[in-house]
């Protein structure tokens, strides 16, 4: 995914208070993506800011798989 179909899909904002019913809210959007198998929500105090991380790990899976030819020929 790029960064602005991420960004459009997490209800976190700049300028948002941040809460945990944020926090919970942006990791279930992340992982309703199917495209991820961890997601983790870091948050930093910055100046008079939040800073918040999003720690992901992808979820690769293989799909379809065809094998032409006879059987027992491999």
């Amino acid at each position: 995914l790029r960064e602005s179909e991420i960004t459009a899909i997490l209800p976190i904002r700049p300028g948002d208070v941040l809460d945990e019913t944020q926090v919970r809210a942006t990791m279930q959007a992340v992982f309703r993506t199917g495209r991820f198998l961890y997601v983790e929500v870091d948050a930093f105090p910055a100046a008079d800011e939040v800073e918040v991380v999003i720690k992901t790990t992808f979820a690769f899976f293989i799909g379809n798989v065809d094998v032409d030819g006879a059987p027992g020929a491999i």
